[in-house]
């Protein structure tokens, strides 16, 4: 495998011929040893079925170049840590994902995405109820060792990021920007510092991304992916985190609810995962029963061996 620079660049080649999607990515990336190599055989995609003809003569021609250097430059002029592909810290629970990243960016701890992970995710506009569970359960988690794993934005994401950080899994904020918007959410600068200095603050998206509305499902994925289960505390029927619930079923993770009271429609979403499935859960305790064999399945892939 190239050095850490040659390995992102070549990640940035993938992303940016055209034709090419996630889709691509992962089959073309599993293929090779190294993704500087995937490129540079890329007159044999079309024979390996891995992208059409059209799409290796724009790889060869390097049809990418241009917009490759660009993100290449302004990511090295932020200062952020880097995870091609190929780098030995790039989750292996998202390689599983149909539509993996190619690469990338951080600040922070990077060890943090070897530690069993849980997601938790919730309502913007939560109650005083809702942040409650989320800030026990999270520092419960942390307390045991599990890193939690939230999105950043108001409400209940930020209660469990916070809570946390007082425990020795911490927590990683995943963001649906670039990892220099410093503007948003608003008001959150020291909750940021506070996850970079002990935790993890990861993104999928080039430096300058804005908060696109279109950006949040695909960090969406990411939560769940990067966790072997995701607890949904606090969601109305119409939330966003009923989506990310929605994903982590569908990538095979553990989905969890706590069902609060009873009639309460900031709740209402919860119960609706309940009633298709979710395991109900009230306590740290009660997670980690759930994901037991999630924990176990993923210590066996991490350690190179299969599941039973």
């Amino acid at each position: 495998m190239g050095s850490l620079h040659e390995e992102y660049f070549a990640c940035l080649a993938l992303r940016y011929t055209p034709g090419l999607g996630p889709k691509s990515w992962s089959p073309i990336l599993r293929h090779y040893s190294s993704a500087y190599n995937a490129l540079k055989d890329a007159a044999n995609w079309p024979s390996l079925a891995f992208a059409s003809e059209k799409s290796s003569v724009a790889a060869l021609k390097e049809v990418w170049r241009a917009k490759a250097e660009k993100e290449y430059r302004e990511a090295v002029r932020s200062g952020c840590g880097i995870l091609p592909w190929t780098h030995h810290q790039f989750p292996v629970l998202l390689k599983e994902l149909p539509d993996p990243p190619t690469c990338l960016y951080y600040y922070g701890d990077p060890e943090l995405l070897g530690n069993p992970a849980v997601g938790i995710v919730g309502s913007r506009n939560s109650g005083r109820l809702g942040l409650e569970y989320a800030s026990k359960i999270a520092a419960d988690l942390a307390k045991f060792g599990v890193t939690v794993v939230s999105g950043f934005a108001k409400g209940i994401d930020s209660c469990a990021h916070e809570a946390a950080l007082t425990g020795i899994g911490s927590t990683i904020a995943v963001l649906g920007t670039g990892l220099d918007v410093e503007s948003y959410p608003p008001d959150s600068a020291w909750l940021r510092n506070s996850v970079i200095q002990s935790g993890l603050i990861l993104s999928e998206f080039p430096p300058g991304t804005k908060p696109f509305a279109r950006n949040f499902p695909f960090r969406n994925r990411l939560i769940s992916g990067l966790s072997v289960g995701v607890l949904v505390v606090e969601a109305g029927i119409a939330s966003g985190s009923l989506i990310t619930a929605r994903l982590a079923a569908e990538q095979g993770r553990e989905v969890m609810a706590m069902p609060g009271p009873i009639g309460d429609s900031s709740f209402a979403g919860c119960l609706k995962l309940i009633k298709e499935g979710a395991s109900l859960v009230e306590t740290a305790e009660d997670v980690l029963i759930s994901i037991k064999h999630a924990l176990d399945t993923s210590v066996q892939k991490k350690n190179g061996r299969g599941g039973t």
